[in-house]
């Protein structure tokens, strides 16, 4: 097996949470988009509710790069065919930040 979390040096946790909690926000939003209104009452109009996943995309790590597409024509055009290439760049992103942010908390616990 491989080695225990905890002996993983801290730039790779830093990284695997990062893109870990990316992947499975980008789960959570794309699959609240298919099974929420199965669970939601119609109101009185006959609509379904609208906004029940906006509280998952509003806390998602994948906020910051949905507002780099709807501004960007390039990322626009880059991710407007696939949502997983969407997420796997993000999560790529933020695993270069987690590992960043984990290797500055280890460079700052041996001084």
């Amino acid at each position: 097996m491989c080695m225990l979390w905890t002996k993983w040096p801290y730039w790779l946790r830093g990284g695997v949470i990062a893109a870990g909690l990316t992947i499975v926000s980008g789960l959570v939003i794309f699959s609240c988009g298919q099974i929420a209104p199965h669970f939601m009452e119609a109101d009185i109009s006959g609509e379904s509710a609208g906004f029940a996943c906006l509280p998952f995309a509003i806390i998602s790590p994948l906020l910051p790069f949905e507002i780099l597409t709807d501004t960007n024509p390039f990322f626009h055009s880059l991710f407007f065919e696939s949502k997983w290439l969407f997420v796997l760049f993000s999560a790529a992103v933020w695993f270069i930040v987690g590992a960043t942010i984990g290797a500055l908390v280890k460079f700052y616990q041996s001084l």
